[in-house]
């Protein structure tokens, strides 16, 4: 599929603000830089399933949480401890 750096723009502040509060600045800081490289990757290797496909939009939407995840070796909690 083409890369579009929209999406991952579009969530990477809310998903700092989540990584900050769990994990530290610096981490996050890390994760978020790993993060870009593996989706591009992800999104460049994906089937492409046609820009007019209104799946494409959630395909992209979902990559951008699993590439923190991957950045990540699969350390982060796919759910947030609850407080």
């Amino acid at each position: 599929m083409k890369y579009h750096s929209f999406y991952f723009y579009q969530f990477q502040h809310p998903m700092k603000k989540v990584l900050v509060e769990k994990y530290g600045k610096e981490y996050a800081k890390n994760i978020l830089k790993k993060s870009k490289i593996i989706y591009r990757k992800l999104v460049e290797e994906a089937d492409d399933i046609g820009n007019d496909n209104p799946m494409a939009y959630n395909e992209m939407f979902a990559l951008v949480f699993v590439a923190p995840y991957l950045a990540s070796e699969k350390e982060i909690a796919p759910e947030p401890s609850r407080k």
